[in-house]
């Protein structure tokens, strides 16, 4: 394989994981960059289990007719379609994407709707130069105008549909009020959460919270010395649960106590967040242009994959339409979730109990 050599019988896992400060790599440099990458030969084969009667009989009876390819890829999304343009371009002919669904892009969906543009997807480019997205956005004249953070609009409202307004929640009742107090020394709550939010950003804060809390009991811990018996308020307690999902979307967390307090600590900004000026999926058609449709296949679910077979000299992937594939490579590039849900139904036999454990805490 002229500049890139991969051994053979190996499955590669390029995996799109949801930590915040991992930027997506695209073009040449892809694997130095993006990829976490595991080739799971190289591991021992103690954790390996046979293959079931009946996977056995799928298996021998499948072989025959499969079509033979020296790298597969599975998944269509963002790594998956630059897996295929790097191989491409680096003399690797012989490739072939299988995406589940009748669409490309994967977590990249773009939207338009009667002039109007909405991102179901991936929207921001986080940062600037360091962030190759934003050079290739850049390179394409394809960066969207910054907004000013005063221009968004919030829009609150309650459980009973009642909508709110921010900064005048509810009247200021935190611990620095005093009955001497201006209206120009007063903040609305709102305005203090953002500053309570604000308060993780100073050096040694989150450390007491390193090795026995997640992230979002700091916030838990701090509200009530802030807000005092307003904390404990029906409207306190929806403001805490504002601050949560706030943190949440800025950390792609479902809950504030699933990332460490170190980990969020541990965050580098790298500098401001842009948009695509039509749309992400314009990433999407970058990457495409450089990739012939022959080598892709929509409405492809991988359902098996055999990959540990001492006598076949591949590894055999079998979709559930009823296509089957005898790879050389396998490079295996669905995110986490999707991984930690169904690997115990696809991989035969299972993958080692390494991976699987570091799988199970987002650690791959």
């Amino acid at each position: 394989m002229s500049a890139m050599h991969i051994n053979s019988n190996r499955m590669l896992f390029v995996l799109n994981l949801p930590i915040i400060g991992l930027y997506i790599q695209i073009g040449r440099e892809y694997f130095k960059w993006v990829v976490i990458v595991r080739e799971i030969g190289n591991w021992k084969r103690e954790a390996s289990k046979p293959i079931g009667k009946l996977k056995a009989n799928n298996y021998i009876k499948i072989l025959p007719s499969s079509q033979r390819v020296t790298v597969l890829v599975v998944g269509g999304g963002v790594s998956g379609l630059s897996t295929v343009e790097t191989l491409l371009s680096n003399g690797t002919d012989d490739v072939l994407l299988l995406e589940a669904t009748c669409r490309l892009g994967g977590r990249v969906q773009t939207i338009r709707r009667d002039g109007v543009l909405v991102e179901a997807g991936a929207e921001w480019i986080h940062g600037g130069p360091r962030n190759p997205v934003y050079k290739i956005a850049d390179s394409l004249v394809a960066l969207g105008e910054n907004v000013p953070d005063e221009q968004y609009e919030w829009l609150l409202v309650t459980e009973n549909g009642e909508v709110r307004d921010e900064h005048n929640l509810i009247s200021y009742v935190g611990q620095n009020s005093s009955d001497d107090s201006s209206d120009d020394e007063e903040m609305s709550n709102w305005d203090l959460m953002q500053e309570l939010w604000g308060e993780t950003e100073a050096n040694g804060v989150l450390a007491p919270y390193y090795d026995t809390a997640g992230y979002g009991q700091y916030f838990v811990d701090r509200f009530p010395e802030v807000f005092g018996d307003f904390a404990n308020s029906t409207e306190g307690k929806a403001l805490l649960h504002a601050l949560e999902q706030i943190v949440n979307g800025e950390e792609g967390t479902n809950d504030w106590l699933d990332i460490s307090a170190r980990d969020a600590d541990a965050y580098v900004s790298y500098g401001e967040d842009h948009q695509w000026k039509d749309g992400y999926e314009t990433l999407i058609t970058h990457i495409l242009d450089k990739i012939p449709s022959s080598k892709i296949q929509l409405a492809s679910p991988v359902s098996e994959v055999y990959w540990d077979q001492n006598s076949l000299d591949g590894v055999l992937v079998v979709t559930s339409n009823g296509r089957s594939f005898l790879a050389q490579h396998v490079v295996f590039t669905t995110s986490v979730a999707y991984l930690k849900k169904h690997h115990q139904n696809i991989f035969s036999p299972p993958l080692p109990n390494a991976y699987i454990k570091a799988l199970e805490v987002n650690c791959i």
